[in-house]
């Protein structure tokens, strides 16, 4: 609608009123040209938009935590299965688990890393085992021979006593 310059405008806060700028032909006419939009229709539209964009923020929000935690347990699972085989290898004392290396190439190395380590220890172990039976058939070797040999130098020392003491006989005897 169209209403002149010089006209009083009421003012309605529940209303959006805009002057328009008119062309240049018709402005000595002082007509003036308005557009208004009541205020519950653009409040309604900007109202829409914030709950669309709420929603879809939280959704991507919802949908980041969800493949980050998916990703933390991709990376973390493989790491959890180490910790596990190493707490095995512990409490058991025993050498012979392994870790089933796979998952993400690094854990995956840290992993085959880990079963060599064992393996070397387990090897080295063997060494050790096999060695200190060696070291126990040779002390037992070692103490025998001791055995006859303290065995031997007692019965000479016995012998020696005796001929010592005939001989000591005889030269008091042959001195008479």
């Amino acid at each position: 609608h169209a209403i002149p310059m010089a006209a009083s405008v009421i003012t309605d806060y529940r209303v959006h009123t805009e002057r328009l700028l008119v062309p240049a032909v018709l402005q000595p006419l002082e007509l003036a040209v308005e557009a208004s939009v009541d205020r519950d229709i653009l409040t309604a539209s900007l109202n829409r938009l914030f709950f669309i964009y709420a929603a879809l923020g939280a959704s991507v929000m919802l949908a980041v935590f969800g493949l980050a935690k998916a990703g933390a347990h991709y990376l973390t699972h493989p790491l959890r299965e180490l910790e596990s085989v190493a707490r095995r290898v512990i409490k058991s004392g025993s050498l012979d688990h392994r870790f089933d290396s796979h998952g993400v190439f690094e854990v995956e190395q840290l992993g085959r890393i880990f079963n060599e380590m064992l393996e070397q220890l387990s090897h080295a172990y063997r060494q050790l085992y096999d060695r200190a039976g060696t070291v126990a058939a040779r002390n037992r070797a070692l103490a025998a021979a001791n055995s006859a040999l303290e065995q031997e130098i007692g019965e000479r020392q016995r012998i020696f006593a005796a001929g010592v003491g005939r001989d000591e006989i005889e030269g008091v005897s042959g001195m008479q």
